[in-house]
């Protein structure tokens, strides 16, 4: 297993039933996460339920770590890992995970403890 990351993100809304958290250098920041800058490699940019789905991005990696970069993402002790997810990508610097049908169970201003584990 990688390098572990414990946060706390609370729960702020968005566009389009976005809630969770979205860093200032999102088009549309909203929430906030403590603990986003992860060990080893990245920072968590985007963790947030959207229409019944999830996502999470992370910034700042130099190329492309592939889906197995997240082992695994941990919020209300819903744990999904990256390589499950429906979607991944890879642009300028940045991960993007996406989960369909499957949410860590947001709700805008609550505050929730997280773990984030990665291979970097």
């Amino acid at each position: 297993m990688g390098a572990g990351r414990g946060m706390q993100v609370t729960a702020g809304t968005g566009t389009s039933s976005q809630v969770g958290f979205a860093a200032a250098t999102d088009a549309n920041p909203f929430g906030t996460c403590v603990g986003r800058v992860l060990q080893g490699s990245g920072t968590v940019n985007q963790f947030y339920d959207f229409s019944g789905d999830s996502l999470v991005t992370i910034q700042g990696l130099g190329s492309d770590p592939t889906s197995k970069f997240l082992v695994f993402a941990m919020l209300k002790g819903v744990s999904k890992a990256g390589t499950a997810a429906n979607t991944y990508t890879w642009s300028g610097g940045t991960s993007t995970w996406v989960w369909n049908s499957s949410t860590f169970g947001f709700v805008n201003g609550h505050v929730y403890p997280g773990t984030m584990v990665t291979t970097g």
